[in-house]
């Protein structure tokens, strides 16, 4: 679990910082915003998503199965309810979902679209998670290289459905929805991804191992490097389309009175951003499928959950980072990245690889 015990207000943020502690030094108020996780059933993902629920926010969790969710929920409610946190503690709901299945994905983010909070306001941040480590190469349920189909390619699918909510505006409800109802003025995408990625050479021509032999950890690290890809190109795109949106936003605000520049807010753009992170070394769930895989993990693992999800909660709530994307962080900075993930041309590459990839699911 987080540090739940001590209440000092860290004054820097680093490699012992723990996900409680970003919290505790922003204070961001967390009430009315919503956050999506995948995988957030164990490790990293479960530890953003106590330390975000004890902090105010409306949590929806990735899981999957409805009987792991809802026990996840009362674990955490427990967890929360036991915490030293002086906020209000949030709400937080099950999303089922096996990234290993497109079908899986499309009907796990219809559910969290009937949630009434993401029908009032969208999504105000979607962490994407969730992770696989295998030493064999296996296929997804459609056909793709493990690593890479749940890595990257379904946070990629997921993201591409989920856009339009971190891009919506809320209604400007009353009653007992209007704590979802104050203008959104961003939104944000998190990516974890891993060190891992510097250590790799990735082939986009052979994204699913056809022609390359199979090799340990390759699989995995190769997906690392396409999460850090897949982010600086979605911020990319996600800057064009805001700078746009917000040029013929100003230019018919211009015309409309004080009066009617107020109501003007809620159609306002939303600036959506994306950043990527390394969370660090940690024995996670991730390494549950052998045991030389958690042995090594164990040995290795200079972290604990509670610092591993420091940086994801960072890249989510931060202030000095509204408006900032293409960024990768660790231990809660900006961090350098291999110079193949800066690479515009790759980037491009793999987006547009991905997208003729998942066609047929977007239909």
């Amino acid at each position: 679990m987080g540090n739940t015990t001590s209440t000092e207000v860290p004054q820097e943020l680093g490699a012992l910082s723990t996900a409680d502690d970003v919290c505790k030094k922003y204070s961001v108020p967390l009430s009315g915003k919503t956050l999506f996780i995948t995988g957030a059933t164990g490790g990293i993902g479960k530890e953003t998503a106590r330390a975000l629920l004890a902090f105010g926010g409306t949590v929806f969790i990735g899981c999957r199965s409805q009987e792991k969710g809802e026990a996840l929920i009362q674990e955490l409610k427990a967890t929360v309810e036991s915490s030293e946190s002086k906020s209000e503690p949030g709400e937080v709901y099950p999303v089922v979902m096996d990234l290993s299945s497109f079908e899986s994905v499309k009907q796990g983010v219809q559910q969290l679209k009937d949630y009434p909070q993401v029908k009032q306001r969208g999504l105000d941040c979607l962490i994407l998670n969730a992770g696989v480590f295998s030493w064999d190469r296996e296929l997804t349920k459609d056909g793709f290289e493990l690593h890479f189909g749940v890595n990257h390619l379904a946070h990629f699918y997921l993201t591409k459905l989920l856009l339009n909510e971190l891009k919506k505006q809320p209604a400007p409800q009353q009653g007992e929805s209007s704590r979802y109802n104050q203008p959104k003025e961003e939104a944000r995408v998190v990516v974890v991804s891993s060190r891992g990625h510097q250590r790799t050479e990735f082939d986009l021509d052979d994204l699913n191992f056809e022609k390359r032999p199979w090799h340990l950890k390759q699989g995995y690290d190769n997906s690392k490097a396409y999460n850090i890809l897949f982010s600086n190109y979605l911020n990319k795109l996600l800057e064009e389309e805001y700078r746009k949106e917000t040029e013929n936003f100003e230019t018919h605000s211009a015309q409309l009175s004080d009066e009617q520049k107020a109501q003007n807010a809620y159609l306002k753009p939303v600036q959506v951003t994306a950043n990527s992170l390394h969370p660090g070394v940690i024995k996670t769930d991730i390494t549950r499928s052998t045991l030389l895989g958690s042995l090594m993990f164990t040995i290795l693992a200079p972290k604990s959950i509670a610092q591993g999800a420091a940086t994801t909660v960072y890249a989510a709530i931060a202030p000095e980072l509204k408006g900032k994307g293409g960024l990768y962080f660790s231990d809660c900075a900006p961090s350098p990245t291999s110079e193949a993930v800066t690479l515009l041309s790759n980037q491009e590459k793999l987006w547009n690889l991905s997208e003729s990839m998942i066609q047929r699911w977007m239909e």
